[in-house]
């Protein structure tokens, strides 16, 4: 590197250098890749490993220092994996690798299961892959996009319907409700489908909220045969009398026994009087002594 290529990192810090340059940022969360990983756990892993190197410039200021850091963030067995890969080299070759970050996240690929078909294995999920049940768009849209960058990028509009098919029905079905045309980029169609996602969890939420809420709060759900309007009143009039109808009538009954039967006349069977006052007997102007012995369930005569 020439005087001046060595020279212009110092006078570009030196002019935005803030006081809080030299300070280092901990970020302390990033996982170890283990030997269950798949595509997208390595692309949070190595997303991860960014914010760490950005929070520390200063310590990882090359890509030497970043594959030291990333590889203490590796399982053992992986680590031992990228020793032996540094080792197989010649000792040129050697420094080339472990000077160069690119190379490194590529490698992480081959410690993906299924590496020898890969491209195939990816091209499959890409495929397969649809909005979970209860998985924001945004979030979707990340799980992706972590597919669609190990292939050429294809064009705004393909991608944004490749997105948009790929959604819930329930939720493609709303947009197509709403909007007359669908917008030619991810963007937009990642927007438009986060919006009608979160109008459809309020509605989700209202209705939840509804069911859990005291009977006499709820609100009350008109029969499929009611009428509405004007012919409602009369709707309503000529239920009540019907009630007060079943009411009445239900008040002249005779009691029900202890069988759970409803005691009747002996004479003509009905449940609205006893045999004494039944019309039907011979003489009705005499009224003999009765004795009634209650039996189980009905009424027993004996004159």
């Amino acid at each position: 590197m020439s005087a001046l290529g060595e020279s212009m990192p110092d006078t570009h810090r030196g002019q935005s250098e803030s006081p809080d340059w030299h300070k280092e940022i901990k970020f302390e969360n990033v996982p170890t890749f283990e030997l269950e990983y798949n595509l997208q756990k390595r692309h949070e892993w190595l997303l991860d490993l960014q914010q760490m190197f950005a929070g520390a410039p200063k310590k990882y200021y090359s890509d030497e220092r970043k594959i030291i850091g990333a590889v203490c963030h590796m399982c053992q067995t992986y680590r031992q994996r990228w020793y032996r890969t540094c080792t197989e080299k010649r000792e040129v070759e050697r420094r080339n690798v472990t000077n160069d970050w690119l190379f490194f996240q590529e490698w992480t690929l081959s410690l993906i299961k299924n590496a020898s078909s890969l491209t195939m294995a990816i091209a499959k999920e890409k495929e397969n892959i649809h909005q979970r049940k209860d998985e924001d768009p945004r979030e979707f849209h990340a799980r992706l996009d972590t597919l669609e960058q190990y292939f050429e990028r294809a064009s705004e509009k393909e991608r944004a319907r490749s997105f948009f098919v790929k959604l819930q029905h329930s939720l493609q079905l709303r947009i197509q409700d709403h909007v007359r045309e669908l917008p030619e980029t991810r963007e937009e169609v990642v927007n438009t489908a986060n919006h009608y996602w979160d109008l459809m969890k309020t509605n989700s939420d209202r209705g939840n909220t509804n069911e859990t809420k005291p009977n006499h709060l709820r609100k009350r759900k008109a029969p499929p045969d009611e009428p509405q309007g004007p012919e409602k009143k009369t709707y309503k009039n000529r239920q009540n009398n019907r009630r007060r109808q079943e009411s009445s009538t239900n008040n002249n009954l005779n009691p029900i026994g202890r069988d759970g039967k409803r005691n009747v006349c002996h004479i003509c069977g009905s449940d609205t009087h006893y045999s004494p006052d039944c019309p039907d007997r011979k003489d009705p102007k005499e009224k003999p002594k009765v004795q009634i012995a209650t039996t189980a369930g009905n009424d027993s005569e004996t004159e």
